[in-house]
């Protein structure tokens, strides 16, 4: 569970071929036309994909051309007339269902050691996944203006971003390629401040942190541990994960100020939230971005309409345990991710129960909700981070952990 880039945040050659590319890429901003600078950004992507991580050249052709015939199918899908609006979202649907298919049997694969499914996965497979599924969205849905090959194999492999996000739409991403911010001295200071506080958060105090955490226990049955010490490790790891994958989004965030590319924020910080909804506004917020806006959205939206009879609790319920069902299997095919997504899902949709009968009270009352005294906000932040540590015990540890 640590940093999947940690073997590239400590390589000299990797930050000097960085820094020489942002400041060419600087240089050339306005010597190429745009289209000829996001295919020298997609060329780039390639070079780093191929020097810096276990992908050889013919893995990453292979990736390249199936993300080409990618978007060959779904721009078809597209073109087809006003008219046949139908027959282009069943187009796009099923592409996008093919996906799913594919990488969940390399999932399982992957999880049950079988090569011959582990195949259809691939480095930085769930990541891409994610944004596959929402370029196939914005598609179907006219959000997606003059697209082009280029920019969209430069969205899919911007190598920073490529194993563990943040992660892009591909409008946003083509804005920030289109519109590079402007880099001065103060700009520059902010930009390798942040990416050196990323890399002691990574490095340093992720590190000594981690032999007390929860990564220690897997192998061991709950018999060898007790509740008090198996609290004090998931408080603990919390801070890990925190630590590894907010530090890694801070390097990348910081990083790409020097070529002026935007990259979304990723964390916000998430121990600070006062109920469990508002964790998940502040935790991995370009994933859940993506969760709330193209699987929990869409599926409420189909529930309501197809029974409208159905309670809003009820509908909540449905929406919030498949969307965080598909979040813990997106992280392992295994019985101990679900277990982890289920938990989430189930206290979300408690939340948003008594949130609703809180307003309502306030509304028979015709009085204002107004803010909590703070000693009651300190309750609910403690009670928040105890809950989502809790939590994290299913997400590390092993089903078979709880039986031995």
């Amino acid at each position: 569970m640590t940093a999947p880039h940690a073997g590239l945040l400590v390589s000299l050659d990797y930050w000097l071929t960085f820094v020489a590319w942002a400041v060419l890429d600087r240089a050339l901003v306005g010597a190429l036309s745009r289209r000829a600078h996001r295919g020298l950004l997609a060329v780039v992507s390639a070079v780093f994909l191929w020097w810096f991580t276990a992908l050889d050249a013919r893995a990453i052709g292979l990736l390249y051309g199936a993300l080409s015939a990618i978007y060959v199918a779904t721009r078809a899908a597209t073109a087809a007339k006003t008219s046949e609006a139908a027959r282009r979202g069943a187009g796009l649907v099923g592409l996008a269902g093919a996906l799913v298919v594919a990488w969940a049997l390399g999932k399982v694969g992957a999880a049950l050691h079988q090569p011959a499914l582990s195949r259809l996965m691939f480095l930085g497979a769930s990541f891409l996944l994610v944004k596959l599924l929402s370029w196939c969205k914005d598609l179907a849905d006219g959000r997606i203006e003059a697209p082009d090959i280029l920019s969209f194999l430069a969205f899919c492999t911007y190598f920073p971003c490529f194993v563990s996000g943040p992660m892009h739409q591909y409008a946003e991403f083509q804005s920030a390629v289109n519109e590079r911010s402007g880099l001065d001295a103060e700009t520059l200071v902010g930009a390798v401040w942040r990416v050196m506080h990323g890399l002691v958060k990574v490095l340093v105090v992720a590190r000594l942190l981690r032999p007390l955490g929860l990564e220690p226990l897997v192998g061991h049955g709950l018999s060898s541990v007790g509740v008090a010490e198996l609290g004090v490790r998931s408080l603990v790891f919390s801070g890990v994960i925190y630590l590894d994958f907010s530090g890694y989004s801070d390097i990348v965030i910081g990083a790409s100020v020097l070529p002026g590319i935007r990259v979304p924020e990723n964390f916000r910080s998430p121990y600070l939230a006062a109920n469990i909804r508002d964790f998940w506004q502040r935790w991995h917020i370009t994933f859940t971005r993506f969760l709330t806006q193209y699987l929990f959205v869409p599926l409420t939206r189909r529930l309501q309409a197809a029974r409208p009879s159905a309670g809003p609790a009820s509908i909540a319920l449905i929406g919030y345990a498949v969307t965080f069902a598909c979040c813990g299997f997106w992280h392992g095919a295994t019985l101990n991710f679900l277990l982890w997504g289920l938990y989430h899902g189930v206290a979300l949709a408690l939340y948003d129960v008594l949130r609703r009968r809180e307003m309502q009270r306030a509304r028979l009352q015709q009085k204002p909700l107004g803010t909590p005294p703070r000693w009651r906000r300190v309750l609910s932040v403690l009670a928040t981070v105890a809950f989502v540590s809790i939590g994290w015990t299913f997400f590390v540890l092993p089903a078979g952990f709880w039986v031995r």
